[in-house]
């Protein structure tokens, strides 16, 4: 399917696997994360990308063309045509215009074309009608395999030919490119990319399933990995910019013939610090996304499950999982145990899998999350 849709220096520990962010700021650049991990040798880990590429363009919002899907910039920006969209062997970076304040504030959208001073998007029509003047947005490039993890993001590498054996696989559930972005329908679905790096002689690319160049797959953002590593350990890196505005994605139920499916999706916690459950509670209850349970005996409706690494091996099953109890005077997060989860805390970069169940419709609805450190 396709989806139109201030920090001072410090460490947070983020896995359990020896992985953490560090940050540095000041009042005159942008915030900098870097994430690294350790993955021991036969172990998994799931990987949230929280970061974006540096913006090439900030700008303000001066008027909206609904019918052309077009955004017209304040000022004077002077863009050359089509400057933003990809080009091969001309220009050969996918961007994508992300909207950081306003009703849509965290929402991207890819660029499909561009003239001096206005940018064509990918947009439903819906949704570009809740986009106004004043609105800030900027212009990002994609990350891809190369640019996210360069030189194979300190992952276990490939040496030879013809077998991926010693490298570490990784596992994307979703898919971007051309067609934007598509999820599997469904639950407990397989992985929809996999990729591996090889260095052998003067081959020193990413690869796909295929053993093809996978170096300029696109990477959308939030997007997530399952890194699986083999009978050694490795440590990887990836740095970028920490978004400072709220996080916006979205949440539904597909058709896929045969009735409305339960659907997973993968979100890394969009959140550069550790946080408390209660903290999604606005952007997944009172936005109406997820549903609670209203019955004691009942199993849960909607449900999230955690991945915080916090274990080793194969196969990993959930650390926690979590659903929203709505009962007379009970209205709290709840745990696997059915215990009082309010305040627990999920570690910055924890990978959180939304399991909503199936609806008597298909369902869509777009979702919004500030972090505790920005202004709401």
């Amino acid at each position: 399917m396709k989806l139109l849709l201030p920090i001072y220096n410090l460490t947070v520990i983020c896995f359990a696997l020896c992985a953490n962010y560090v940050f540095a700021s000041t009042v005159e650049t942008p915030v900098l994360g870097v994430f690294s991990g350790e993955i021991p040798a036969n172990s998994e880990a799931y990987i949230g990308i929280t970061t974006t590429r540096a913006p090439v363009f900030e700008g303000v919002v001066e008027s909206v063309n609904a019918g052309s899907s077009k955004i017209v910039a304040g000022g004077e920006p002077a863009w050359s045509a089509n400057q933003f969209v990809f080009a091969d062997g001309v220009q050969p970076e996918h961007y994508y215009l992300k909207i950081t304040s306003g009703e849509l504030e965290g929402a991207w959208f890819d660029i499909s074309s561009n003239d001096a001073f206005s940018v064509a998007i990918e947009i439903g029509a819906g949704e570009i009608q809740k986009i106004a003047k004043g609105d800030s947005f900027q212009i990002i490039p994609h990350w891809t395999m190369a640019t996210l993890f360069p030189n194979g993001g300190g992952f276990s590498k490939a040496t030879k030919i013809s077998a991926t054996a010693g490298a570490t696989m990784l596992y994307k559930y979703t898919s971007y490119g051309t067609d934007g972005l598509e999820y599997p329908i469904g639950v407990n679905s397989a992985s929809m990319q996999r990729f591996y790096y090889r260095e052998r002689g003067d081959i020193n690319n990413w690869c796909d399933a295929d053993k093809k160049d996978a170096s300029n797959v696109l990477v959308e953002p939030n997007a997530v990995f399952v890194a699986v590593q083999p009978d050694n350990s490795c440590k990887y890196s990836y740095s970028g910019n920490i978004p400072m505005c709220a996080t916006s994605f979205v949440l539904f139920t597909l058709d896929n013939g045969e009735g409305v499916q339960d659907q997973e999706m993968y979100i890394p916690l969009p959140s550069a610090v550790d946080f408390e459950l209660n903290e999604l509670t606005s952007t997944l209850i009172d936005s109406g996304a997820f549903t609670p349970s209203t019955s004691v005996a009942s199993s849960p409706v909607d449900i999230i499950y955690a991945y915080e690494n916090k274990s080793s091996g194969l196969n990993l099953t959930p650390d926690n999982s979590f659903f929203y109890r709505k009962r007379g005077a009970t209205n709290k997060w709840l745990d696997k145990d059915k215990q009082d989860a309010q305040t627990y805390k999920l570690s910055a970069g924890t990978v959180l899998v939304f399991r909503k169940k199936a609806t008597d419709e298909e369902f869509s609805i777009r979702c919004k999350f500030t972090p505790n450190y920005i202004s709401k």
